[in-house]
């Protein structure tokens, strides 16, 4: 199984916006050695392109942002379960957003991670989603669930 983890990064820290990501790859790597989980965003970090301050997708150039959105579109492509954590969001994620449009047109199994009243709460994203809920540990579960793994 596949997943894509999705969700803000611009106005985050690298903490807010990569953190959480971290802990869930690590928590399915260990009950699933042979899971892929794609974190498209973090070789921005790894090149120094980025800080995860608000500027941060403005600041990268038209070409690289279309290679970006590129390489998005196909780990979504490429995956059974898309992630979308809206939980530290502080204003509407257009670049998260769009990946939840796509992960659904392709069929995706969506998992959004958000709170009742959060700013993304709409009923396009109640639409969109398989099942919604508030904490990443659920998220955990959920795809340890789904997987057959459950938690031991």
């Amino acid at each position: 199984m596949n997943i894509y983890l999705a969700g803000p990064i611009s106005g985050l820290t690298k903490e807010e916006a990569f953190g959480w990501r971290d802990r869930v790859e690590e928590h399915l790597r260990w009950y699933i050695p042979s899971m892929r989980v794609y974190i498209p965003e973090r070789v921005d970090f790894i090149n120094g392109t980025g800080d995860g301050g608000a500027g941060y997708l403005q600041e990268i150039d038209k070409e690289r942002g279309e290679t970006a959105a590129r390489l998005d579109f196909a780990a979504i492509a490429d995956s059974q379960t898309v992630v979308f954590n809206l939980l530290q969001a502080r204003k509407v994620s257009i670049g998260t957003m769009i990946e939840l449009g796509w992960a659904y047109t392709l069929g995706k199994y969506i998992i959004v991670v958000m709170q009742s009243g959060a700013i993304h709460d709409h009923s396009f994203v109640h639409w969109c989603a398989n099942r919604i809920v508030e904490t990443v540990d659920g998220v955990i579960e959920e795809i340890l669930t789904l997987s057959g793994v459950g938690i031991a």
